[in-house]
Formats: C-alpha cells, structure tokens, sequence
C-alpha cells in the first residue's frame, strides 16, 4: 500500500503510517518515534480521525516506537476499544525494548495480546 497524506500521520516526533503489508482486510499501522506529553493530544486526535470507523482486523507495529507515556499507552487502549466495537481483531506486533520493559510491568484489558513478531501477528488475523 503507497502512503497517501491520509495514510500518514505526523506529528511533533512521531509518525503512523499504514505499513505495506497492510491488505484490504488487515492494517498494519506502523509507529515510530515517541509519544508524551508534547504531542499525544495531537496523535489522538488524528489517530481517531485516520482511523474512524475501522472495518478491518489492526495489527500495530511498536518496533520503532521508542518511548510511550501513560497518555500514550491510553491512546493504544482506545484504538483497541474501537477496532474491537466493530468486532474485529486487534493484535500489537513487535515491540521496541523499552516497550517490553515498560509493557511487562502492565495489565491489559482482556484480549489485548502482543506478539513477538508483526508477521506472526499478521498471520493469525489473516487466518
């Protein structure tokens, strides 16, 4: 999939982009850079807006998002809230080394899983 300017978001240190191996039943949004407190209204905001009424499975690619803060951590949890709405699955794939730290130390709501592996994650929603 070629990125369109609607495909991408930027932001203050961040960037989403739908990933090539998105398909037409699967998103792979890629994130990269941080979210805190300098740019996390602005990513919610557009993240929603990108995202508004999501009639497929979202796999999220955290392998090159670097820090995350709570705010941000709030903004993954209302996007699997609202793939999970139109009763879609939702699955975040790889993540960056400080995620891991950070995300071992959580508790997510149910059904929210990680894998180690985008494809892997990729995989099982195409299954």
């Amino acid at each position: 999939m070629t990125d369109s300017p609607k495909d991408r978001l930027e932001c203050n240190g961040f960037v989403a982009f739908h990933d090539e191996r998105s398909t037409a039943t699967c998103l792979v949004l890629a994130m990269e850079g941080k979210i805190d407190n300098n740019n996390s209204y602005e990513i919610n905001r557009k993240i929603h807006n990108l995202l508004q009424n999501p009639d497929f499975n979202c796999v999220l690619d955290l392998s090159k998002l670097e820090y995350i803060n709570s705010t941000g951590i709030a903004i993954l949890f209302s996007l699997f809230f609202r793939v999970k709405e139109n009763e879609r699955s939702f699955l975040i794939g790889s993540l960056h080394p400080f995620l891991e730290r950070i995300f071992q130390l959580m508790d997510f709501p149910p059904g929210l899983e990680i894998t180690k592996d985008t494809d892997l994650a990729i995989e099982r929603l195409q299954a």
